[in-house]
């Protein structure tokens, strides 16, 4: 155990690790937030965080580098895990993380780990994936059929544009909750809280809409996508990101 702990932690710079644990059992306690390693091994960068989960009411942002939860040191994403784990939904933490060379600590609830929609959109099991998990866990993966997400086909080829979205309860578009920094979707001027209703001419009722959406354009350069901002609609033009393809040769 000790030696397959040394080594979780030793490929965990090579490795960006889920949503603070991938167990997705109920009654299991939820910070809300996708880490990859630090340059220097002295935290776990956030490179998403989940929309209203407690990270999110936390204020965590996409570059916040965690250093600590309570007295638990953080070094990397496996540590965050680790220490997450020790607690129950309910628990309230205190988080130090580093933003623009300043800490700061604050305190929120973990709340219990009930949906993983978010988790399943954001972590395809791609080819790299499966690579850096075998070297984690050998022979774990050989039961798993690699053309399957946890949820479904696999969806890893399709661009991202940069957005965390969810359904909405009237069922007229999306709700963006996050944009991300430097995104397609950033560039075009789509903003948190905009609700997205067309994306290529195509209706988008819920985000299986919109996923759909985003394939059927990829061989596009541009597309209009419409959004409702404070009741007013706006048409915006997303410039199309590409997809490089990566294999290890």
């Amino acid at each position: 155990i000790v030696n397959g702990r040394e080594l979780i932690n030793e490929e965990a710079e090579k490795f960006s690790f889920p949503f603070d644990g991938m167990d997705m059992q109920s009654n299991k306690p939820m910070l809300g937030v996708s880490t990859k390693p630090s340059a220097t091994d002295d935290g776990a960068v956030v490179e998403q965080v989940v929309p209203n989960s407690p990270a999110s009411k936390l204020g965590l942002m996409e570059g916040d580098v965690i250093t600590k939860l309570n007295d638990h040191l953080i070094k990397n994403p496996v540590d965050l895990v680790e220490a997450v784990s020790k607690y129950k939904p309910g628990d309230r933490v205190d988080i130090t993380f580093e933003r623009n060379s300043k800490m700061l600590t604050k305190d929120v609830t973990l709340s219990e780990r009930k949906d993983a929609m978010v988790m399943q959109r954001s972590f395809p099991m791609d080819e790299d994936f499966f690579k850096q998990f075998e070297r984690i866990m050998p022979g774990m993966m050989e039961p798993i059929d690699r053309n399957f997400e946890m949820n479904g086909p696999n969806r890893s080829q399709s661009p991202k544009i940069g957005v965390n979205v969810e359904d909405r309860a009237d069922g007229e578009g999306v709700q963006v909750n996050e944009v991300n920094r430097e995104s397609a979707a950033e560039k075009a001027g789509i903003q948190k809280d905009d609700v997205i209703i067309t994306y290529n001419s195509s209706a988008i009722n819920n985000v299986d809409d919109l996923l759909e959406a985003i394939r059927n354009a990829q061989n596009k350069e541009q597309v209009e996508v419409e959004v409702k901002r404070s009741g007013a609609k706006k048409t915006l033009r997303l410039k199309v990101p590409k997809q490089l393809k990566k294999r290890a040769l």
